[in-house]
């Protein structure tokens, strides 16, 4: 209710109009609210599958001291259900980047839960998306190449485990030291 009233002040303050006079309709509206949302499932997520909270930087496992004696814990199950309603959000409002963003989550959950079979086909939706190279997942094309080359090897899918780890070699073949 606060949300509606909010928006019904700001059409009624702009007259209807945005920047550069764009009009504010509940379309766009609806979009933007759903963009915020998924932003911030996805960050949970995200936060969930990495071991580490939203509002912090990712902390390596060696720093646990200075986290009192605790390492960062993953939890795969958070991470998955995260990224599931991440996807129906994205998927309700047609905002594809986020989508891919939730779909490429859910695959590497299920990597990280060991569900090879859901993150083999998760990988396979993930790399259907048609997506700028400027718009992929912040952890980056090699680790979804690679989980989906773990994904395939896993459950015997031998041609695809093959090509997804030659484009995970071609993806970090252009980093200088590969740890």
């Amino acid at each position: 209710l606060a949300k509606e009233r909010q928006k019904a002040a700001d059409r009624a303050r702009f007259n209807g109009k945005g920047f550069g006079d764009a009009s504010l309709t509940e379309d766009s509206a609806a979009k933007a609210d759903a963009r915020r949302e998924c932003d911030e499932l996805l960050r949970r997520g995200t936060a969930a599958l990495l071991g580490t909270s939203p509002k912090r930087e990712v902390v390596p496992a060696e720093l646990k001291d200075a986290l009192g004696g605790e390492a960062p814990k993953v939890d795969a199950a958070a991470a998955a259900e995260c990224f599931a309603q991440a996807e129906a959000c994205a998927k309700a409002v047609g905002l594809r980047k986020e989508e891919a963003h939730a779909v490429f989550g859910a695959a590497s959950a299920a990597a990280e839960s060991k569900d090879w079979a859901a993150s083999a086909k998760g990988f396979v939706r993930y790399f259907s998306f048609e997506i700028a190279p400027s718009d992929a997942p912040l952890v980056g094309d090699a680790y979804g190449r690679y989980f989906a080359g773990m994904a395939a090897y896993n459950t015997r899918d031998v041609s695809r485990s093959i090509e997804q780890f030659e484009a995970y070699l071609l993806a970090v073949s252009s980093f200088c030291e590969i740890n």
